[in-house]
């Protein structure tokens, strides 16, 4: 467990030194001049990513099927750790409102952390305060979504909000590990379009713990 415990936390510190000041991850080449995206008749680039399909969870780490329509717009992140990490994958411009932070900001990217609004310091805001912001998306741990703090899953669902719980943080999944750490990177990069930039950050990883 101690080893399972401290590979978790190199990988969590290496993921926050995977991207320069801009947000880039390490290791990243530009994206070419010429773009391979298919091309309508009208001189429209058509989008052939969505809908999208993703299996997460729910408060109580059944597994939950859901489908992205369009890329999230509107994202509430609670919780420090995947707020830095959606920073980290060059998401700021998509998180309208962030809260519970308990811990310094990763110094390379404190400014776009601290651009995103506040709704709560150091706890889970209220749901009314949540729905204030309108959000396409709620990120954030299992203990978020408990009766007594944002509510069931499934009650979001029926409000046409979708969610994501980091793994890590799901009741019934076992020990944390470093691979599930993976898979939130790689199911975001699928929700947000972002699947190159996530498997470079993945595959980083795993080069720096090799």
């Amino acid at each position: 467990m101690k080893t399972r415990l401290t590979a978790l936390l190199l990988a969590l510190s290496m993921m926050l030194g995977l991207v320069s000041c801009g947000g880039q991850p390490v290791g990243e080449e530009p994206s070419p001049a010429t773009s391979q995206t298919p091309v309508e008749s009208n001189g429209v680039e058509a989008d052939n990513h969505y809908p999208v399909t993703v299996e997460t969870y729910d408060q109580n780490g059944e597994i939950v099927e859901q489908t992205f329509e369009a890329c999230p717009e509107r994202v509430v992140s609670i919780s420090q750790a995947n707020t830095e990490l959606l920073i980290a994958l060059g998401l700021t411009d998509k998180i309208v409102a962030t809260a519970h932070r308990f811990s310094p900001v990763y110094e390379r990217m404190a400014d776009e952390y601290n651009s995103i609004p506040f709704i709560a310091e150091s706890g889970y805001p209220s749901k009314e305060v949540v729905l204030d912001q309108k959000p396409d998306l709620i990120v954030g741990w299992g203990s978020l979504f408990a009766e007594d703090a944002l509510g069931a899953v499934s009650d979001w669902h029926e409000r046409g909000v979708h969610t994501y719980l980091m793994n890590n943080t799901v009741s019934g999944l076992g020990n944390r590990t470093v691979d599930f750490l993976y898979d939130d990177i790689e199911k975001l990069g699928q929700i947000f379009d972002i699947e190159d930039k996530a498997q470079a950050m993945i595959q980083d990883m795993k080069d720096r713990i090799a």
